[in-house]
């Protein structure tokens, strides 16, 4: 399915609707196997909710993309309190959307987001698997620093599928 990336639109947080945390929950479990869609579903929902009850408007930013009134697509953008580091926290696109170029738009998007908040640098840390996240983050210039050493609430690890990227914000 082809779709104009121009279809994008920027919705913020007090906007978000019961509907709409279920389409969200929707896209991310859709690239889940079919018997696992449902439990997914309900724990992506679950914790959407609460997501959208504490967070701060002013650290963390979403971006959706918008196709035929149906959200289809999302990236978040957190600027932790907990290390004083921004991160990709997560760029999800329904799979029968997959191959438009929509995660490609959402990941300029959300650092667009990002400059908004002052960032200067933007962390991302990809599962070694995501080739498709890993070309995407590439294209847009961001470089591979290596296994990530720090999480977005600040705790160390040394995950060796996961792989920390960098982007400068100029």
């Amino acid at each position: 399915m082809s779709i104009k990336s121009e279809l994008l639109e920027i919705i913020y947080l007090e906007n978000i609707s019961k509907k709409a945390q279920k389409e969200l929950s929707d896209v991310m479990a859709s690239n889940e196997n079919e018997e696992s869609y449902k439990k997914y579903f309900n724990e992506y929902y679950y914790w959407i909710k609460n997501e959208f009850k504490i967070i701060d408007n002013s650290r963390k930013r979403y971006v959706f993309a918008i196709y035929d009134s149906k959200i289809i697509g999302f990236i978040r953008i957190w600027n932790s309190e907990y290390c004083n580091m921004c991160f990709i926290d997560g760029i999800d696109v329904k799979k029968e959307y997959h191959n438009n170029g929509i995660g490609y738009k959402l990941l300029k998007e959300g650092i667009n987001e990002a400059k908004k908040i002052n960032v200067k640098e933007i962390t991302a840390n990809i599962n070694i698997k995501n080739i498709p996240s890993i070309k995407i983050h590439e294209k847009i210039g961001f470089v591979k620093i290596g296994v990530t050493k720090i999480n977005s609430y600040g705790e160390k690890m040394n995950n060796e599928n996961l792989i920390e990227y960098k982007y400068k914000i100029v």
